[in-house]
């Protein structure tokens, strides 16, 4: 008897499951890490861009002094 199972490596398993968690967090409003996330970008509802998986905007770099 054999058994064949297609198995992911633990990279693809951590990034299956990364993607997971986000999609949970970023369509569930009442999820505790939803207030985390970072404001809707306007830059998407002004411009006809490639599609984007979410349309959230990337926090603003602050520089060292």
């Amino acid at each position: 008897m054999i058994i064949t199972t297609a198995l992911q490596s633990f990279g693809g398993l951590c990034e299956t499951a990364e993607e997971k968690l986000f999609n949970q967090v970023l369509y569930n409003p009442l999820h505790v890490l939803h207030q985390l996330l970072s404001r809707q970008s306007t830059v998407s509802q002004n411009y006809n861009l490639r599609p984007r998986k979410h349309d959230k905007e990337l926090p603003e770099k602050k520089q060292l002094i």
